[in-house]
């Protein structure tokens, strides 16, 4: 008798998913945001925004 396939197929993609989710978390964690102190952050002023009439 023959195997099927579709499982060693599944669990290719399956792998290839969970690659790509790593390489994903990885560069999403790769250069994150300083985290501000709350006196840092009450000293803080916004920019000014100008919106310009068209």
């Amino acid at each position: 008798g023959k195997a099927d396939h579709t499982s060693f197929l599944e669990a290719t993609y399956t792998c290839i998913d969970i690659i790509r989710q790593r390489m994903g978390y990885a560069d999403a964690r790769q250069n994150p945001l300083k985290k501000m102190s709350m006196r840092l952050f009450a000293n803080a002023v916004d920019e000014k925004i100008e919106e310009s009439e068209s």
